[in-house]
């Protein structure tokens, strides 16, 4: 934009502000979370890129970092990378030489260009998910390599189409994989429709066992209420229902129960397991007792709240 406009300062200034707008939440969680991804950026540049070796000469990069990435993003075999890179780097020198790149098409090959060199001194570990934001380039070069071999050889059109659609057949596989659900998700859906079914009129509160569900153990919580969420089939003062992992209570090595109120509800008659599923009905349980029982009640807004609010909460 300050290559190509003439207003260059006001489209500068429109640039800041847009900049500003969107750094906006960002700015408000640092303000009421003391800082904390401000000094940990900090802290990641002074220190923490020392603590994990990682080996990150130029030929790994180009060798194998990035023909992975791009046939990853594209779906294809690691070698497809090669000859993609190859192929958008030649065509886009050759198009630069007869002077027939357009403006757009330079400025993104200029953005690449410079992405690409500034990732070769980050210092960290190249997971896939960290560069989503280079797919809409792999999508465009890739797509800008037929559109060049059908416009500039005419004589070769049938074949450029077939290698197309040989290119198409060779990524299917790989997509329908990725559009399956997974031995989890139906797992999930399975045990939330059973729920639904036994259930057909009611909505949903949602309680936890404290502390037994962290890192990746949350998976399962979250997913039944997104599930249940998005059936419309959960309410603040719902049918009370725990998904209990293990028992929400302290045992001694004799299996006994320490505290009266850390007794397993399960085994009480009024607290029942609903068949089939490692779900119980807390339908007659006040939220006091569920309280000292060691049960929280879970809502995407008390997600939202431990994501955003932690270290406010904290006070450090």
């Amino acid at each position: 934009m300050l290559i190509y406009k003439r207003k260059k300062i006001f489209y500068f200034l429109s640039f800041l502000i847009g900049i500003f707008l969107t750094f906006i939440p960002t700015l408000l969680f640092e303000l009421t979370n003391h800082w904390f991804n401000t000094k940990n950026i900090l802290y990641f540049y002074l220190y923490g890129k020392d603590l994990i070796y990682v080996p990150n000469r130029w030929l790994f990069y180009v060798r194998d970092f990035w023909p992975s990435l791009w046939a990853d993003v594209i779906g294809t075999p690691k070698y497809f990378g090669f000859i993609f890179m190859a192929l958008v780097a030649l065509t886009l020198l050759y198009q630069f030489y007869k002077k027939r790149l357009s403006a757009p098409l330079l400025l993104l090959a200029i953005a690449f260009f410079i992405n690409f060199v500034a990732m070769r001194y980050y210092w960290g570990e190249r997971f896939f998910g960290y560069f989503n934001f280079f797919r809409p380039y792999f999508f465009v070069f890739t797509g800008y390599i037929f559109y060049f071999f059908y416009k500039e050889f005419k004589k070769l059109r049938i074949a450029i189409i077939l290698v197309f659609a040989g290119l198409l057949l060779i990524i299917l596989p790989k997509s329908l994989e990725r559009l399956e659900g997974g031995a989890f998700n139906e797992e999930m859906y399975k045990r939330v429709n059973r729920l639904k079914s036994l259930y057909p009129n009611e909505r949903f509160t949602i309680y936890i066992c404290k502390g037994l569900y962290s890192g990746n153990d949350q998976v399962y919580p979250k997913s039944t209420l997104f599930i249940l969420e998005k059936n419309k089939r959960i309410s603040e003062n719902g049918f009370k229902i725990g998904l209990q992992k293990d028992s929400c209570i302290k045992k001694t090595k004799k299996n006994k129960t320490i505290t009266e109120e850390g007794l397993l509800l399960a085994s009480e008659k009024n607290y029942p397991q609903i068949e089939n599923l490692d779900i119980y009905d807390l339908s007659k349980a006040d939220d006091k007792f569920l309280e000292k029982a060691g049960w929280r009640k879970i809502s995407f807004r008390s997600y939202f709240d431990e994501a955003t609010k932690w270290w406010y909460r904290e006070q450090p």
